[in-house]
């Protein structure tokens, strides 16, 4: 019974390999992420906060549209009474992503000839799939991965502030919170794995699982440093810690309809959650034609994510039980359970180009700035181990961005970015990924359930707009 409560994992992701889709920030996304040793405006609290030195005073609102659809379909292997093995497809089955903007707020403030503060409300892109529970009137092939994460919501608020120790060094700090809710809705199976009383993936031993995480409250912190040695060039380094989620959980289910289980029900709702959002660290050098106004930028940059550290979550019930089976006893308590996400650290090598032309009308209006950049991206999850939920295949992401100067305040920024060979074949027989079981007992081997053929994209759209102060 223990793995009722093993439907936790984020869902659908990128970045940190296979958590977020991708790094943030309309104009630091612009330049491919490659944003941290030329960080200098409201951005620089999510990229390095050193950079808030040269932000000036500014409110910084930007929103992007992530749109990560995944069709998935379904093949598994079987060997016949000859000992031969064929490989049988399913439905294809579409997951979908809503477009819904994703938003951010910053404000900065000059304190004085030495320190710079902000405040900010980020949400990181990485908003849920959906997948329908039934195709063709079936169930759906994918619904041991995931049904649906709607409804789940994750801001980080943050308090930051920079110390310009020279012109040739600046230092900063922030400190964050991560506050939200995660919802998820899948199904579980009560068939056994030796086919005693059922096909290992009857219909009639399914069982629907709802789950509720919050209030999530997750502190944190990063920090970061910047050098310029010269006019030309500037090195920067920061460091993002982790996020530890300890937040309450509700967890209600649906018990099969299969005639051995009928009469069944579940006695509490009330669980905790814990697990860990990876740390990072960032390193980059930028190169300037000029120390400012007109001219190219261009910096190379290296992110490792540490994201083995989200490679498990722990779901602990408070006296849930489940009660009158009529082949177990009664009641019969959830123990703990530990779920293994396997997802592994990765490494994105970035480079990003950012080009401004100054107009000559009085302010800079009508000022430009162009921007491109690509990004290579190391998997987060291995093949065997990828899923509908767990999802981060190797991947190039290429960037487009443009800026400009409407008036001596506003600047409007815009950027898309589309990943390439974003698609991947998990064929059946190196599939490593079951259904868990609302029955409990001696490990045993199960068929996995996330064999076949993924065919994803990923394209982010975003708008921003900075106003000085």
């Amino acid at each position: 019974m223990g793995a009722l409560c093993t439907l936790f994992l984020l869902s659908s992701k990128g970045h940190a390999g296979a958590i977020f889709a991708t790094d943030r920030g309309v104009r630091p996304m612009g330049r491919a992420g490659a944003f941290v040793a030329g960080a200098d405006d409201g951005q620089s609290v999510w990229m390095n906060p050193a950079g808030l030195s040269d932000a000036g005073s500014t409110l910084s609102i930007d929103a992007a549209v992530v749109m990560a659809p995944i069709t998935y379909t379904r093949q598994s292997e079987t060997r016949d009474a000859d000992g031969v093995r064929r490989t049988g497809e399913f439905p294809a089955v579409t997951g979908s992503t809503a477009f819904v903007p994703i938003p951010s707020i910053v404000y900065t403030k000059v304190l004085s000839s030495k320190w710079t503060g902000a405040l900010s409300l980020v949400i990181p892109y990485g908003p849920p799939r959906t997948f329908p529970a039934t195709v063709n009137g079936q169930p759906a092939p994918q619904r041991y991965a995931e049904i649906s994460a709607e409804g789940s919501a994750l801001v980080i608020l943050g308090g930051h502030a920079s110390y310009k120790c020279s012109e040739s060094f600046r230092i900063g700090a922030g400190l964050q919170v991560m506050v939200g809710t995660i919802k998820d809705k899948t199904v579980l199976q009560a068939s056994l794995p030796d086919r005693l009383i059922a096909a290992p993936e009857a219909p009639d031993f399914d069982a629907a699982v709802s789950f509720s995480m919050g209030p999530i409250v997750s502190p944190s912190a990063n920090a970061g440093a910047i050098w310029v040695p010269s006019d030309h060039f500037r090195f920067g380094a920061s460091v993002q810690g982790p996020f530890y989620m300890y937040a309450p959980a509700t967890i209600s289910s649906v018990l099969p309809s299969s005639a051995v289980m009928r009469g069944g029900y579940q006695s509490g709702e009330s669980a905790t959650v814990s697990t860990w959002l990876p740390p990072s660290v960032r390193a980059g050098l930028e190169y300037r034609t000029v120390a400012s106004g007109t001219g190219l930028r261009v910096e190379g940059t290296w992110v490792r994510e540490f994201g083995s550290v989200f490679a498990t979550t722990t779901v602990t019930p408070n006296n849930i039980t489940i009660n009158n089976l009529p082949v177990l006893p009664s009641p019969l308590p959830v123990p703990p359970v530990t779920v293994r996400n396997n997802t592994l650290d990765t490494d994105s090598f970035r480079l990003g180009a950012e080009y401004t032309h100054v107009a000559e009308a009085e302010g800079g209006t009508g000022t430009w700035q162009l921007r491109g950049g690509a990004q290579y991206n190391t998997r987060g999850v291995e093949n065997k181990h990828t899923s509908v939920r767990i999802y981060g295949p190797e991947h190039v992401l290429v960037t487009l961005g443009v800026g400009y100067q409407v008036s001596r305040k506003i600047t409007l920024d815009l950027m898309y970015a589309k990943a390439l060979s974003y698609s991947l074949v998990v064929a059946p027989g190196e599939a490593a990924v079951a259904a868990e079981t609302i029955l409990g007992g001696n490990p045993t081997m199960r068929e996995a359930h996330n064999g076949g053929k993924y065919e994803a994209s990923l394209d982010v759209l975003g708008l921003g707009l900075r106003y000085a102060l």
